[in-house]
């Protein structure tokens, strides 16, 4: 293991296919709105961390169905 060892920059920004949802989901974006950065910024790290975009969609879906029920994204 090789402490040195580039890894690959994730974006903090949130994920546009993320933006999209939110325009047919005013629910989850009130939810996602009350949280706080840090929580924010774990839902872009692990939506932009996706390397296929079919993973990208899973994620926000699953994004999108918490932040309905106002739940925090959890260990994911």
């Amino acid at each position: 293991w090789d402490r040195g060892a580039e890894r690959p920059e994730i974006s903090e920004e949130i994920p546009a296919a993320l933006l999209e949802a939110f325009k047919t989901n005013p629910v989850a974006r009130e939810h996602y709105s009350g949280l706080k950065q840090t929580h924010r910024r774990q839902y872009h790290l692990w939506i932009n961390s996706a390397r296929r975009e079919e993973t990208v969609r899973k994620r926000v879906l699953e994004a999108i169905r918490l932040l309905e029920r106002g739940e925090k994204l959890g260990l994911r």
